[in-house]
């Protein structure tokens, strides 16, 4: 890849993980661009842009000695102090491009919630990694059942007795449990209605998620509504 940067092209070498996912062409994607520390920021957007990943992370050399190196993460729209795959696809980058990182166990990813802990755990079946994400808050909602429901396009009986709680650690989310694991493949968001309820108690979006209650590989099933018009206004506000 080649963009312009300080008036000149420059090459930046660049790839694609797909995160949370040990197949080719499954997971979460996202581009990682190495070396990055002479790319100006307004080029970096135009780049994640360009790129049309959920995220595109951009590897620098840390600012603190705390940190092992530094990763700025931007949506096709805006910077993000935070997210979750983006960091994994990072970690796995610099551990497979510098020789001075390949054996470590533990990385250390400075961004803008702080410095992130990303543990390296090798075993006979592969690579894994595991991060500390930062430390969540949480916001209790004046939200009804019914005002839930009607956003999620399932019953009040389909929700299950926790708390609607806004809970962050680094992009506030409005999170919701399940009480059936068939209600989430059933839901029929209604899009409006989560924008304008979200807006109100300053959240990204809704994430639901459900216990499977069974012995299968996977615990806990999540989902996420992000309507468009709204991830735009939150990131606005939050550049700003």
């Amino acid at each position: 890849m080649s963009v312009d940067a300080k008036d000149h092209l420059m090459p930046f070498d660049f790839v694609q993980v797909d995160a949370f996912s040990d197949r080719p062409l499954y997971g979460n994607p996202a581009a990682v661009v190495f070396d990055a520390d002479d790319i100006p920021t307004e080029t970096m957007q135009k780049i994640a842009r360009e790129m049309n990943l959920s995220e595109t992370v951009f590897i620098l050399k840390p600012s603190t000695p705390e940190a092992d190196y530094r990763a700025r993460i931007f949506t096709p729209m805006n910077e993000l102090p935070f997210a979750g795959h983006p960091t994994i696809a990072a970690a796995h980058s610099v551990l497979a491009r510098y020789p001075d990182k390949a054996n470590a166990s533990l990385l250390k990813q400075e961004c803008g919630i702080g410095v992130v802990p990303v543990e390296v755990l090798r075993s006979p079946a592969g690579l894994r990694l595991r991060m500390t994400q930062g430390a969540p808050t949480y916001r209790d909602t004046a939200l009804s059942r019914e005002t839930v429901a009607k956003m999620l396009g399932c019953s009040e009986a389909d929700l299950a007795n926790t708390p609607f709680e806004v809970v962050s650690t680094g992009v506030p989310w409005l999170v919701v449990e399940l009480s059936r694991f068939a209600t989430i493949s059933a839901l029929v968001p209604d899009q409006g209605l989560i924008e304008r309820e979200c807006k109100a108690v300053r959240a990204a979006g809704v994430t639901t998620f459900v216990e499977r209650n069974d012995d299968g590989p996977v615990r806990i099933r999540v989902r996420t509504e992000l309507p468009r018009v709204l991830w735009r206004r939150f990131l606005s506000d939050l550049s700003g």
